[in-house]
Formats: C-alpha cells, structure tokens, sequence
C-alpha cells in the first residue's frame, strides 16, 4: 500500500495497524489462516461498517481480540486510515 496519502494522520494510523494489529490481522491477499483475523481490506467492505461502528469498535473491548489500549490520538489516527482505506476500497470497486 505505498499509495497512502500524505495526510499525516492517515499515514500514522496506518503505522499503528502495522505495529499493533497485523500480528492477528491477515495482510491484503494473503490467503486466510487459522488463528487469524480478516484483512483491514475485507473488514471495511463489510456491509454496517461506516465511521461510528469503527470509533465504537475502537473504545470498546471486542473478543476474541486481545485487549488493546491505545492512546485517543493512536485511536483517531487508526480511524481515520480505515475511513480512507474503506473509500479507497469503494473506488477499486468501481
């Protein structure tokens, strides 16, 4: 994904996932494997998944996924690379 904008916060956001959240969280076209959880790019293609369900999703607890904390700026960063990845993934659809 060398294609992420030069907005500071979705680059950051990114930087985040690719620290904290790739270890249990498949890589875009890799194929699925126990134990491991959807892509970023599959997750945001799931029908319901618009900017409130991912801001609630990360101030709550979600299992099986590890407990996470995260600083509130590190949670709108990450919220802000899944929005521009979901509208990137709109318009690869088109």
């Amino acid at each position: 994904q060398g294609d992420v904008p030069h907005r500071p916060f979705v680059r950051r956001g990114r930087r985040v996932v690719d620290e904290w959240c790739r270890l249990c969280h498949l890589r875009a076209g890799q194929p699925p494997r126990q134990g491991m959880a959807a892509s970023y790019e599959e997750i945001v293609r799931r029908p319901g998944r618009d900017e409130a369900f991912f801001n609630r999703l990360l101030h709550e607890d979600h299992f099986p996924m590890t407990t996470f904390r995260l600083f509130e700026h590190e949670k709108q960063d990450v919220l802000a690379y899944l929005l521009w990845l979901q509208r990137r993934q709109q318009q690869l659809r088109r």
